[in-house]
């Protein structure tokens, strides 16, 4: 999700002209660098340390998620403040991702726009970042049991209906040309690329979610949103209705 807000901002930002310059591949780049290596680094940061494996409590019911309302009171007495992370380390493992985000879009992303001497106005996207992070972390710290059960299912809608905007926007709108104009594209390229890999993501968490057996063959999926959006793009082109 947080790459799609990057992609989405740094599009927003970059201006239509500016946009094919070899420097714009960077800001794209680095957002995926980014966001890999802050998954990769929170998950280092658990126990087993140094390890892609988790070790964790399990989530069992939504009230996991809200300790803070379980603290007991003995004798009915004075409320003890003593519960922990019941839902370890799901839930602050997304708090720490999203501080490392941050924290690597100044090592990262930053440096390479003052090496590359990238427009400022295309740098934008980073002041864009440091808004919607933590407005992402104030939402999740309160909605963490809801998000946990539902946010499969949202990114997964979210990168089907990204990809459907992505393809829309194209100047292009027949199979052959649309196809062309992408693969030649390098920006388009590397933000279609990035669209599969958030599409097989949402593909691995739902499966998982649902106590589904995962198969590589179901990494197939990803590629059926640009060939749906391909085989019934001259049903859905509005060129070709008229009004009476």
């Amino acid at each position: 999700m947080t790459v799609l807000l990057h992609f989405y901002f740094i599009d927003k930002s970059v201006k239509l002209a500016y946009r094919k310059k070899p420097q714009v591949m960077i800001l794209y780049l680095s957002a995926i660098a980014e966001s890999s290596l802050s998954v990769l680094i929170s998950m280092f940061l658990y126990n087993p340390f140094g390890s892609l494996k988790l070790t964790g409590c399990g989530v069992k019911q939504l009230s996991d998620f809200y300790t803070v309302f379980k603290n007991p009171r003995p004798n009915y007495e004075e409320k003890l403040y003593c519960t922990q992370e019941a839902a370890y380390p799901i839930y602050s493992i997304v708090l720490v991702y999203i501080c490392l985000s941050i924290l690597a879009i100044l090592i990262i992303r930053i440096p390479l726009v003052g090496i590359f001497r990238i427009r400022r106005d295309s740098a934008n996207s980073i002041y864009a970042a440091f808004y919607f992070f933590p407005i992402m972390a104030a939402f999740y710290a309160v909605l963490a049991g809801y998000l946990y059960y539902s946010y499969p299912v949202l990114m997964l809608i979210g990168a089907v209906v990204s990809t459907a905007w992505f393809l829309a926007s194209r100047p292009y709108q027949e199979p052959k040309e649309m196809l062309v104009h992408i693969i030649t594209s390098p920006r388009l390229l590397i933000i279609l690329i990035g669209h599969w890999l958030i599409t097989s993501f949402g593909i691995l968490s739902v499966s998982e979610l649902n106590g589904v057996p995962f198969t590589w063959e179901m990494l197939t999926l990803v590629f059926v949103p640009l060939i749906f959006y391909l085989v019934t793009l001259k049903l859905t082109d509005p060129s070709k209705f008229h009004s009476d």
